[in-house]
């Protein structure tokens, strides 16, 4: 088997059909599609085998009884039996032609291809993500290292590392990322999209933590640092104001939701508060330069107040009148 696709499914029948599909005409003819039904209730395991009855040579139907989609995701590594792997989330598709990009762009010796994807929104419009030429820079910032659905892995890269972390409610791509390039493994990367991220109304899993998941994305980036610190100390201070920047910026998001918290987090990672390296560096607001004179809190509180009570009902009048 060339290629295994692992789609976990938490109560999406309204969208699984349209997942598969999407795999289904990709121009690959060693492909199996598992799916992994992880506690639904809204019909999607019956869902999952009438899938499996239409199209027994190549789709197999396993179950999570642990919670939480690294748990689905990890079942379906287990199950499967391809050289490859590519996991994609129920309501979102891969583009035609995807997995065999893929495969011609990797070498014999190449572990993990990375393709950019598209965001796209309730509206229909798609943005491309691209990716950031550095794997590490990548990891911390905006996006630049895929997303779940636009990876191929070698099965056994993540067979090596254990498969995803099942104690983590959110994050559990980027954290598995950070131990894959912990491996040094043989990258290859894609710039053409291949996969679509799908908003959709109602609730992702995501958004039911996020506060939790922004201060946990945080403290990534902050272990991120000292490892690099420590196991590749020339590079990181080479690029010092990147990984800082990013970090920062990370804080500021968690502000957004609760200042008190990003207040304390600021003051656990910048204890001596922003330097000049950090503030050259392009990943960084200007607002920062403010927070030796006025404080981050204050400086932040003061932005999230703008933007919440001011910016949005401008945003929503401009909307109205456009």
């Amino acid at each position: 088997m060339l290629i295994s696709v692992i789609i976990p499914v938490y109560n999406d029948a309204a969208w699984l059909e349209r997942a598969v599909a999407s795999v289904l005409v990709q121009d690959v003819s060693d492909m199996e599609i598992i799916l992994v039904d992880n506690n639904s209730t809204d019909g999607s395991l019956a869902l999952c085998h009438e899938l499996r009855i239409r199209h027994p040579d190549r789709i197999v139907v396993g179950t999570a009884a642990r919670q939480g989609s690294a748990a689905a995701r990890n079942e379906g590594l287990r199950l499967a039996r391809g050289e490859w792997v590519n996991f994609l989330d129920a309501d979102d598709i891969f583009l035609p032609g995807k997995l065999s990009r893929q495969l011609a762009l990797a070498r014999a010796d190449t572990d993990w291809v990375i393709q950019a994807y598209y965001d796209q929104a309730m509206d229909g419009k798609r943005t491309l993500s691209g990716l950031n030429d550095d794997p590490w820079k990548g990891l911390v910032h905006n996006g630049g290292l895929g997303c779940t659905n636009s990876h191929l892995f070698r099965r056994s890269l993540l067979l090596k590392i254990g498969g995803q972390d099942e104690s983590l409610h959110n994050g559990e791509d980027t954290e598995m990322y950070f131990r894959l390039l912990k491996e040094a493994p043989i990258i290859v990367a894609d710039p053409h999209p291949g996969s679509v991220y799908v908003d959709r109304v109602g609730p992702r899993l995501s958004r039911l933590y996020v506060a939790l998941m922004l201060q946990n994305g945080a403290r990534l980036k902050a272990t991120v640092n000292d490892w690099l610190i420590e196991n590749r100390t020339a590079y990181f201070y080479h690029n010092r104001g990147f990984f800082e920047g990013a970090l920062l910026n990370s804080i500021r998001q968690v502000a957004t939701n609760d200042v008190g918290k990003a207040s304390s987090l600021f003051a656990e990672y910048f204890p001596s508060g922003i330097d000049k390296e950090t503030l050259r560096e392009s990943t960084v607001t200007s607002l920062a330069k403010s927070y030796s004179l006025l404080g981050f809190s204050r400086v932040e509180h003061f932005r999230v107040l703008v933007t919440q009570r001011i910016m949005a009902p401008v945003r929503k009048g401009l909307k109205l009148h456009s």
